[in-house]
């Protein structure tokens, strides 16, 4: 018969051992692996059971958004500056890599708020949540990924060698993503406005990253795009993707190590706050 796992209970804090603080999120994570991919496999499911167009809506809305910046271009109706590559493929490329990022956002608070019933009733690694928020983003950022590849392919746009340091980018742009989505959550689990409040947040947000226009020097927005952090990382995605250029490395470099760090800081503030909410929404 095998042993049970002996778990002790302390009123002391786990800040007070950062060590000891970093070990057990990390055991979190390995033994919540197997329910995370459960939960993710579930969330999609759920997802697209009643849909009739199933995984398109993973890809349709930026291709439409998309569609709508490239139509008015070329109409004349906005006049943007040249950019270094085709313009359709520099808007759909950034509205692609866009969305990676604003699902990197939403997905954490979503897939914890599907779990509130299981939460106060179970006790099993939160940080599994997480993992499969995390699960959730790869999966849609695939998707996008791999309609951007046709429609480069379209295009006849040939990728260079450098093309695979792209996931390096990508990977930073949903980690800074994962982190914002991550600290939200435990005020998005008390206020319904959090998660209501970022779609006007993300529509706003948009137009401070050179997603839809090149970078012009001289002016206000540039200025804005500058001092962004979202900048260096969409940037350098989309540049290595499509034209093999590094835009800025140091700052893509700094950004990436921050939003890390960043990452590591939301999953500790997670860590301490969960329990909290648990018996907030349990009683």
């Amino acid at each position: 018969m095998a042993a049970l796992k002996e778990t002790v209970y302390s009123p002391d804090s786990e800040l007070k051992s950062f060590k000891s603080l970093m070990v057990s999120i990390f055991r979190s994570f390995y033994d919540g692996r197997g329910l995370a991919k459960r939960i993710f496999i579930r969330n999609k499911k759920a997802l697209y059971r009643q849909s009739i167009f199933g995984y398109l809506w993973a890809f349709m809305p930026p291709i439409a958004t998309a569609a709508v910046w490239i139509l008015l271009r070329g109409q004349k109706v906005i006049n943007f500056n040249e950019t270094d590559i085709p313009y359709p493929i520099y808007v759909f490329s950034g509205v692609m890599l866009w969305q990676i990022f604003v699902d990197a956002v939403q997905v954490p608070l979503k897939t914890i708020k599907s779990a509130k019933s299981i939460l106060v009733k179970l006790n099993f690694p939160r940080e599994s949540l997480l993992l499969a928020s995390f699960y959730e983003v790869l999966f849609n950022a695939g998707v996008k990924l791999s309609v951007l590849a046709v429609f480069l392919l379209i295009n006849k746009a040939i990728p260079t060698p450098m093309i695979l340091l792209a996931p390096v980018a990508i990977l930073s742009l949903i980690f800074f993503g994962l982190s914002i989505g991550i600290l939200l959550t435990p005020l998005g689990m008390l206020y319904h406005d959090v998660q209501k409040g970022l779609q006007v947040v993300f529509q706003f947000l948009m137009f401070m990253v050179p997603v839809i226009y090149p970078l012009a020097k001289g002016n206000v927005m540039y200025k804005i795009n500058i001092l962004n952090p979202i900048t260096p990382l969409l940037m350098n995605a989309r540049n290595l993707i499509t034209n093999g250029e590094i835009y800025d490395l140091n700052g893509f470099v700094g950004v990436s190590v921050f939003a890390l760090a960043l990452f590591l800081f939301s999953v500790i503030i997670y860590r301490v706050a969960i329990p909290h909410l648990v018996e907030r929404m349990g009683s």
